[in-house]
């Protein structure tokens, strides 16, 4: 019996903290760059953009230099160079 609440209060552990880690994931900035970089490891762009550009919406100067970098090349976007100078622009008017 004890056994099984060890494993039940580990469980309502491991769900609360995921529960945390979400909610910080839809809030940082500095997190949702770092999945997107993660995403763009992977070769996979456009989750790569979507984290992106949650992060450059929140003023993240990375992320926005990345998205940048996307437009440039045409990774998970059609490529366009406006956009991409937009983005360049904005990241470089924060220093």
């Amino acid at each position: 019996m004890k056994t099984r609440r060890c494993i039940f209060v580990v469980f309502i552990l491991c769900m609360v903290s995921c529960s945390l880690f979400l909610v910080y994931a839809a809030t940082s900035p500095e997190l949702q760059y770092g999945i997107g970089l993660i995403h763009e490891t992977r070769q996979d762009y456009h989750q790569a953009r979507e984290w992106y550009e949650k992060a450059a919406a929140q003023g993240y100067a990375d992320a926005q230099c990345d998205l940048g970098v996307l437009y440039f090349k045409g990774y998970g976007v059609t490529q366009d160079y406006h956009q991409a100078r937009e983005w360049f622009e904005r990241a470089a008017a924060q220093g």
